[in-house]
């Protein structure tokens, strides 16, 4: 994951004349350098939204790609790759509604409430945080899968664990752990219902599992009944 801390608006001018709009002033969203929304006022806040639109137009769903869903979680707001990617059957779709690359070179973007509701501020189009839909369960089951390291669990949303890359786990036999997270990722990901990403706590083992290379993967905690997944050591997907 990414965490966006230090936003910034950048004014831009695009030359809309094949839609006869002429010159259109905005602002842009940037953090790091990378470029994350390139017309702030243009973007349709829906249940996915595209976040880079076609600059020779300003129409969205012009050009294919650069699509997200913005969900909130907690204390955050995240931009995960669009539903209509992920869920669709369609070869098509499954163009057309690719995240951007941002999400692939550095993670997944979040910002914490205090730094989203500071971005709001500076620019109106950015919906209310209650505006934004709730994190459901399928969707923090797929923020995981997205995480993981070298992926390990295969192409999302089919669960295609690369057992070849995993030599070890914290407890027990890691074979049994493997099919564990296996089973709790396809009963998570056919629900709906909404999520919470929260702490470690303190009455829940961390499990690991150890890849090939020698690195550890914190993937789950156990509280002595259930088992919950781990989203890079840190939130822990759980029922809202």
């Amino acid at each position: 994951m990414w965490q966006i801390k230090n936003p910034e608006l950048k004014p831009a001018t695009l030359n809309f004349n094949s839609s006869g709009q002429g010159k259109v002033q905005v602002f842009q969203l940037f953090s790091e350098g990378i470029q994350l929304i390139n017309a702030i006022e243009l973007v349709e806040w829906d249940t996915d939204s595209q976040f880079l639109i076609c600059e020779e137009c300003g129409f969205t769903n012009c050009k294919p790609q650069d699509w997200v869903s913005v969900r909130r979680a907690g204390s955050l707001v995240l931009f995960l790759p669009a539903s209509i990617y992920v869920w669709t059957v369609n070869r098509r779709d499954k163009t057309e509604y690719s995240p951007p690359a941002y999400l692939k070179q550095k993670g997944i973007p979040y910002l914490s409430f205090s730094t989203y509701e500071a971005l709001k501020s500076r620019h109106a189009s950015f919906p209310a945080t209650d505006e934004i839909p709730p994190l459901q369960l399928k969707e923090a089951t797929l923020l995981f899968h997205w995480t993981a390291p070298d992926n390990v669990l295969g192409e999302l949303p089919e669960i295609d664990v690369r057992r070849d890359l995993i030599i070890g786990a914290s407890e027990v036999d890691h074979a049994e752990h493997l099919t564990v997270l296996q089973a709790l990722m396809e009963k998570q990901y056919k629900i709906d219902s909404p999520a919470q990403l929260r702490s470690v706590a303190t009455n829940e083992q961390v499990i690991s599992v150890y890849l090939d290379d020698g690195r550890e993967w914190q993937a789950m905690v156990f509280d002595g009944s259930e088992y919950r997944l781990l989203v890079e050591s840190k939130y822990v997907v759980d029922h809202g």
